[in-house]
């Protein structure tokens, strides 16, 4: 349920109060164990009331002027609409705050199980902050120091997730205790209650290397974790892998090796492991340039490509990759060489272009002239077909055709035979030693001047 409340700030030191308009009036409840029973099973509360700035002891007062209530938060808070999510204040300028942790009284426990989740809350209510950042801040520091002087959780289920306390028993896999004596704050039914500043977050040596850290020579590990079998892993051997585990006060800075006689230091899979930019080997330069690594091999350059980052997709974890590391006595003129090779890319890219063009443009030429031979072959004017052959055959694509022998000839049916090359044949009864057939069937002799043409086009 969205609770909202009013804020009227003090003008010239007086207290201006605005009271909002109520449904009913209700009957005032003998404890609030009754006042909660009774709108526990109702749909409405009172879900509206004022605040007041006090500037003398510079804080917000809530106000109920019906209830003759003032600045009690769990009042307004047992006769709310249940349950209590949100408690919203919007003051005079239209700026909104969260004031949930003001009013409910189960807020390290319960209430956050109810709400949405707080980066995203948070950056919403950015945008409407108050303007008047020093009130709003000394109000933060008001509900933290109430929240710390709150009475301690009286079971285990409120301990889990508990903004202030923590009990061995709901540490996660990769959580510990640190420092081993760490102090207790007291006990809930004999187990010790820790300060949540001391759970402290355990990873391993590969985990610390992607924050660029890595473990200090001759640190133990601080806990042992089951380590996740893979797949290729014997059935008996699964769930007896163990695996090191160890806390930020176990790590220092990564050192990466540097760089020597031109070529760069590799991790155990060719690559340079790059997650932060202090990782980056001595004497080396990261040059984020596509295609920078097929120039680095045409000049024998030594480079080695760098992994930034992993990417979870289709199951499996996969290695980042963006950009090369190279040398820093070879990354000008890796440089220098990589814009010729583009510039040499973009020429034969041109060159490529004009050929296309003059190739397009030579095909609907030669369309145009084919099209204007059959339309003179067959006299298309002016859109009027005339299908009739004529017999003058200086425009004809058979004469025009390569490899024919001589001049075609028409028949009576008006057929005109057309003898192709591939179509002659030996015959030793002709002088010439060749024949020559149409389609049709019909077979000629070929001449001595035909076979002479055709032996000198060869």
């Amino acid at each position: 349920a969205l609770k909202s409340k009013m804020r009227t700030p003090s003008e010239d030191g007086k207290l201006n109060v605005t009271s909002l308009p109520t449904e009913k009036k209700e009957q005032p409840l003998s404890s609030p164990i009754q006042r909660r029973r009774s709108t526990q099973h109702t749909s409405s509360g009172v879900d509206h009331w004022i605040e007041v700035y006090i500037e003398d002891e510079e804080q917000w007062a809530s106000v109920d002027v019906r209830g003759a209530c003032f600045n009690s938060p769990s009042w307004f808070a047992d006769r709310a609409s249940l349950p209590v999510s949100y408690v919203l204040a919007f003051d005079s300028d239209c700026r909104v705050k969260d004031v949930t942790q003001k009013y409910v009284s189960d807020w390290m426990t319960r209430a956050k199980k109810r709400r949405l989740d707080s980066d995203w809350w948070g950056s919403t209510l950015s945008h409407y902050a108050p303007l008047n950042q020093d009130i709003d801040i000394e109000e933060d520091l008001r509900m933290q120091v109430d929240l710390e002087a709150q009475p301690l959780p009286s079971s285990f289920a409120d301990f889990k997730n508990h903004p202030l306390y923590a009990l061995k028993r709901h540490l996660l896999k990769f959580e510990a205790l640190y420092p081993d004596d760490a102090p207790t704050l007291g006990f809930v039914k004999g187990e010790a209650i820790y300060p949540r500043s001391c759970v402290k977050a355990l990873h391993t040596r590969e985990t610390w290397l992607k924050e660029g850290l890595a473990v200090k020579l001759g640190e133990v590990s601080y806990k042992m974790v089951k380590a996740q079998s893979k797949r290729n892993t014997p059935a008996h051997e699964r769930g007896t892998l163990l695996k090191e585990t160890f806390g930020e006060w176990q790590t220092e800075l990564y050192v990466p090796p540097a760089a020597v006689d031109g070529k760069v230091p590799r991790n155990q899979y060719g690559n340079v492991d790059l997650f932060k930019p202090t990782m980056l080997p001595g004497g080396t330069r990261h040059l984020q340039v596509p295609g920078l690594q097929r120039v680095a091999r045409k000049l024998g350059i030594d480079c080695a490509a760098a992994m930034v980052g992993w990417d979870l997709h289709h199951g499996f974890s996969h290695p980042v990759f963006d950009g090369i590391v190279v040398c820093e006595e070879f990354a000008d003129t890796l440089l220098d060489a990589w814009d010729q090779d583009k510039a040499e890319e973009a020429r034969k890219q041109e060159e490529k272009r004009e050929k296309r063009i003059l190739s397009l443009w030579y095909k609907f030429t030669k369309g145009l002239l084919i099209r204007e031979r059959v339309q003179r072959q067959f006299r298309l004017q002016g859109g009027e077909e005339d299908l009739a052959p004529t017999t003058d055959f200086t425009f004809s694509w058979a004469n025009k055709r390569k490899g024919l022998g001589g001049l075609g000839s028409v028949d009576a049916n008006g057929h005109c035979h057309v003898f192709l090359l591939e179509d002659w044949y030996s015959d030793p009864v002709n002088a010439s030693g060749w024949s020559k057939k149409c389609a049709c069937g019909l077979s000629q002799a070929v001449s001595e001047e035909e076979l002479a043409k055709k032996e000198a086009s060869m």
